[in-house]
């Protein structure tokens, strides 16, 4: 079965802050953020980990300035776990960060490191608050309310009106909402692959993130399906009950993750008059594991 995330390359949140070429936008988003006003964008370091945890997801975005050490996140769906995820990628950049700067942990001297600020952006279709502090003792077996080991990851809602300020200070995050805001809205009426195109044609039309779209939009299609593969495949975990555990729900939710969006591309490719193995080639299986549902929907949308 084709992985769920198919090998993507990146996230749109993260090519569209964390390229070295947009640095502009990453310093943009971190005024935003802490009521700064940084104009040197070389002042800032990109940090951000290549393949840092076992399911072979990027952190999206980290970079260190005016020694402060930023871990952005951008999520979809509510994690709970952001905090311990959090707590794993930091270990990781300060073990980068002593190796860089040649420090020694066995040494007397104290070392000063950078301070850490983790953020998360939820950009999801559930009701969430404007504001959460997720911390790191909520997933302790026993419960220690000491605070002497804590690590805490502040989601902000971009979808709240309440965070509605916070855009009208970063341009190129009010306009990323915009662009996910469209194709959401889109895809209630027609196939997500058409809804993408849709939006993006649009954002470039009213001149949002025209100049990124012109050039990346293939890439930001690619990614965005990608990502949608990703939340169909944790929408249908938790209905078969992966979070508890149980094999025959991790397989079934995946199964059914995958499937969901595999016949809404087969339909779209379909409608344009795609043969059966083109379509089998674009959506990376063999003509004769998606056969039956070719054959199916070709008979249903000739209705």
């Amino acid at each position: 079965m084709t992985q769920i995330n198919r090998q993507h390359k990146d996230r749109i949140f993260r090519l569209l802050f964390a390229d070295e070429k947009n640095k502009a936008n990453t310093l943009a988003l971190y005024n935003a953020l802490n009521h700064s006003s940084y104009t040197d964008a070389d002042e800032l370091e990109i940090t951000t980990l290549e393949d840092a945890l076992y399911i072979k997801m990027k952190n999206d975005l980290s970079f260190v300035i005016a020694d402060r050490m930023n871990l952005y996140e951008q999520q979809s769906t509510h994690n709970p776990n952001m905090p311990l995820r959090g707590f794993l990628y930091f270990a990781s950049l300060y073990e980068k960060y002593l190796k860089t700067n040649e420090f020694s942990i066995l040494l007397k001297k104290h070392i000063k490191i950078p301070t850490p600020k983790y953020v998360v952006f939820y950009n999801g279709i559930d009701k969430r608050p404007a504001v959460e502090k997720l911390r790191l003792s909520d997933a302790f077996q026993i419960p220690d309310g000491s605070g002497e080991f804590e690590w805490t990851a502040t989601v902000i809602n971009l979808n709240h009106e309440a965070n509605g300020d916070l855009l009208s200070r970063c341009k190129p995050l009010y306009d990323y909402t915009y662009l996910i805001g469209k194709i959401q809205l889109y895809h209630k009426t027609m196939m997500i692959e058409d809804a993408v195109d849709k939006a993006v044609d649009e954002c470039i039309e009213t001149d949002v993130l025209r100049d990124f779209l012109i050039a990346h939009k293939s890439e930001v299609k690619s990614m965005y399906l990608a990502e949608f593969d990703e939340a169909a495949f944790k929408k249908g975990a938790r209905e078969e009950g992966l979070e508890e555990g149980r094999e025959e729900g991790r397989i079934e939710g995946r199964i059914e993750g995958r499937n969901e969006h595999l016949h809404e591309q087969i339909a779209s490719k379909i409608k344009k008059g795609k043969s059966l193995e083109v379509i089998a080639d674009e959506v990376e299986e063999t003509p004769d594991a998606i056969r039956e549902i070719y054959e199916r929907l070709s008979e249903e949308l000739k209705k």
